[in-house]
C-alpha cells in the first residue's frame, strides 16, 4: 500500500508543477518534487497526460466477449453516485466518465476522462477544465457545458432528499462555471492539493442532468457517456453492456475503445454458485473472491486460472451511534473501545493454515503511515491489556453504559455476522456486558446507519482509500457519506483543515498521527477492529489487461481496455 501511495502522490505532483512529459519539449532532469510554498506561489500547471496505454506480449486483438462475476450484493442504487457499496462500479462504471479517471494500469495516476486537459491556479484553488467537443449522452443528446456545470454542482450541493456519499470533498466548492464553451473550473475556498484526486474518483460520475432529475431509478436509465451502453439487464442478476459507438477516446491504434464487443457481469450472491461458474466455463473471471476459498479453488484447480491477490485498502469497525444514549458520551464509547480484546478479534478471524491476513488497524486502516504500529497502541498487546480492561470497566461503571447491559444490539448485515458473534463474546467476556445481534441486507443495513437508527453496527470500508485523506472525506469528515452521527472536535478539524493544504510527506504524516491519536484519546466515533483482509480476482488466462490491483483496489471499472484472445468462448 505504501508502494501505491507513493505513486499516487507523485502522479499528483507531476499535475501540480510542470514537468516536461506534460508539456512537452526536450529531456530533462526528473523534476524535485516541490515544497507547499512552491505550490503555493507555482504558475498555472497544465496536464494533458497521453491516453491509457495498452502493454502486451502480442497486442490486443478486438472483438469477442467477456463476463464476470461480482461477489457482493447487487447495488442497492441504479445511480450508482448514491451508492457506495463496490459492486457499485463493477456493474455500472463502465457506461460512464468522470471530469478524470484514474489509470486501469496503476489505479493511481490521473488521466483524462471527459476532460482532455486541465490546468491548476490560485495556490491549487482553481482547476480549469478543458472538456471534448462533440460529446453525447449514449440516448444522442448532446452533452453541454452546462450539463457538466449541474453534475459538479450536484456533488457540492447535493438536491433536497438526496444522499450522495462519497462528496464530502466537494463541499468546499465555492463556484463552478463556464469558460467559453468547451471548459469548466471549479473554485474551492482553501488550497487542497488532493482535490484532483477526488475528481477522479470512480463514484463522481457526471451523469445526464435530463435524465437525474426526475431520478436514475431503473436499470433502463443508465444513460452516460462512458466506453459501454446498457444492452440488457436484470435487477439482482446481470447488467450486459455494448460498445457505445460514438466513445470519444482512442485507443493507441486510433480506433475508438472499447475493445470487446460485449462485457456482462453476473451477480453472485454465494461462494459456491460462483466458483461452479468459474470451473464450468459460464464466467471468465470472478472479482473480490475471499483469499480463503481462492486457496481452497487454487488447491484445486492449480494452473488452469490465474490468480491475483491484495490487501484491502480499508478497513472494519463497530460504529457507535453518538447522538443518542449511551454512546453520546464520550467515556461509554471508550469502554467499549478498550473492552474489545482487538486482538484476539483478529485471532478468532485468522483461518488455521492460510497467511495471516487479518491485521490490527488504526482509524486510517492500512492508508495509515504508521500502519505497523497499530499492534502497539494501549489495549492491543498483552503488556497493556490487563491496565486496558481496568480502565474499560470503570468507564462502563462511571458512564451508566452497564444500565443498557441486554438492551443494546450490533445491526450487521448477513455477510458479517460471525464477525458480530466474535464482538458479542468479546463484551460478554470483558465486561459482562450483553448485546444482541441483528441481521439485516446490506441496503437496510447502510440505510439504518444514515438515518443513525441503531446502537452499534458492525461494517467494513474497502473501497479506493488511497490516503487517510481520502478516507476521511468517505467516513469521517463532517458531511461524510459514512459519517453516521460522528462529530468532530475542534482541535481534529483544524488539523483536517491543516493537512488539505499540506504536501506528502514527514509534515503530512505527524498530522495524520496527531488526527488518529485525538480519535483514539478524546474523540472515539467508532471501534477499529481490523485492516479488511485479502480478496482476489481468478480469471483465465484469455483474459488480457485487466490489473486486479487498481481494478478491484481502486474500482477502476471502465473496462476499456480489455482484450480477449482468440481461444475465448464466444456467444455464451
Amino acid at each position: 500500500m505504501k508502494t501505491n501511495y507513493r505513486l499516487l502522490v507523485i502522479a499528483l505532483f507531476a499535475l501540480l508543477a510542470i514537468v516536461a512529459t506534460a508539456c512537452g519539449g526536450e529531456d530533462s532532469e526528473p523534476a524535485a518534487e516541490p515544497t507547499a510554498q512552491q505550490v503555493a506561489t507555482s504558475v498555472p500547471a497544465t496536464a494533458k497526460p497521453a491516453p491509457t496505454e495498452v502493454v502486451t506480449s502480442d497486442g490486443p486483438r478486438r472483438g469477442g466477449e467477456m463476463i464476470f462475476g461480482v461477489r457482493s450484493n447487487f447495488p442497492s442504487k441504479w445511480d450508482m453516485t448514491q451508492d457506495s457499496v463496490f459492486s457499485s462500479p463493477q456493474h455500472l462504471a463502465r457506461h460512464y466518465n468522470g471530469l478524470l479517471q484514474f489509470s486501469g494500469r496503476d489505479g493511481s495516476t490521473v488521466i483524462p476522462s471527459l476532460a482532455s486537459e486541465w490546468d491548476i491556479a490560485g495556490d491549487a484553488t482553481e482547476f480549469t477544465l478543458t472538456i471534448e467537443d462533440g460529446l453525447q449522452w449514449h440516448d444522442g443528446t448532446a452533452l453541454t457545458i452546462d450539463d457538466v456545470i449541474w453534475a459538479v454542482e450536484r456533488w457540492a450541493n447535493p438536491p433536497e432528499g438526496i444522499k450522495l456519499p462519497r462528496v464530502a470533498g466537494f463541499k468546499n466548492i465555492t463556484d463552478v462555471s463556464a469558460v467559453g464553451s468547451d471548459a469548466i473550473k471549479i473554485t474551492i475556498d482553501a488550497t487542497n492539493v488532493g482535490f484532483l484526486l477526488e475528481l477522479a474518483d470512480p463514484w463522481h460520475i457526471i451523469v445526464p442532468r435530463h435524465i437525474a432529475e426526475s431520478g436514475i431509478d431503473d436499470g433502463n436509465k443508465i444513460v452516460g457517456t462512458g466506453p459501454w451502453m446498457l444492452d440488457n439487464f436484470e435487477r439482482d442478476n446481470f447488467v450486459k453492456s455494448k460498445p457505445n459507438p460514438n466513445y470519444h477516446r482512442n485507443a493507441p491504434d486510433g480506433s475508438p475503445f472499447p475493445y470487446l464487443d460485449s462485457i456482462t457481469s453476473i451477480q453472485f450472491p454465494d461462494n459456491e454458485p460462483a466458483l461452479a461458474a468459474l470451473k464450468t466455463g459460464r464466467i471468465d473471471m470472478l472479482s473480490e473472491q475471499n483469499v480463503e476459498d481462492t486457496y481452497n479453488f487454487e488447491k484445486d484447480e492449480g494452473d488452469s486460472f490465474e490468480y491475483e491477490q491484495w490487501i484491502n485498502p480499508g478497513l472494519t469497525r463497530l460504529g457507535l451511534n453518538n447522538t443518542r444514549p449511551p454512546f453520546d458520551n464520550v467515556q461509554a464509547r471508550e469502554a467499549i473501545y478498550l473492552a474489545i480484546d482487538r486482538s484476539a478479534y483478529v485471532d478468532i478471524l485468522q483461518t488455521p493454515g492460510l497467511p495471516v491476513l487479518n491485521k490490527p488497524a488504526s482509524f486510517f486502516g492500512s492508508t495509515d503511515p504508521a500502519w505497523d504500529d497499530a499492534p502497539n497502541l494501549f489495549g492491543y498487546g498483552p503488556a497493556t491489556r490487563d491496565a486496558a480492561l481496568a480502565k474499560a470497566k470503570q468507564l462502563a461503571a462511571d458512564s451508566g453504559l452497564m444500565e443498557y447491559d441486554g438492551k443494546l444490539s450490533i445491526l450487521v448485515n448477513k455477510g458479517g455476522s460471525s464477525s458480530a458473534e466474535i464482538l458479542q463474546q468479546l463484551l460478554e467476556e470483558s465486561l459482562d456486558f450483553k448485546v444482541e445481534i441483528e441481521v439485516t441486507d446490506t441496503a437496510s443495513m447502510f440505510a439504518r446507519f444514515g438515518e443513525k437508527d441503531f446502537d452499534l453496527g458492525r461494517y467494513g470500508t474497502g473501497v479506493l482509500h488511497l490516503s487517510p485523506m481520502s478516507q476521511i472525506l468517505a467516513d469521517w469528515a463532517p458531511g461524510a457519506g459514512r459519517n453516521y452521527g460522528w462529530e468532530p472536535p475542534q482541535n481534529w478539524l483544524d488539523l483536517f483543515e491543516e493537512s488539505k493544504r499540506t504536501l506528502q510527506g514527514p509534515e503530512l504524516d505527524a498530522k495524520f498521527a496527531e488526527m488518529d491519536r485525538i480519535m483514539r484519546e478524546e474523540w472515539i466515533p467508532s471501534v477499529p477492529l481490523e485492516r479488511v483482509s485479502g480478496s482476489s480476482v481468478i480469471r483465465r488466462d484469455y483474459v488480457k489487461n485487466f490489473d486486479a490491483l487498481p481494478g478491484c483496489k481502486f474500482k477502476c471499472f471502465q473496462l476499456e481496455d480489455v482484450w480477449v484472445t482468440e481461444d475465448a468462448p464466444s456467444n455464451r
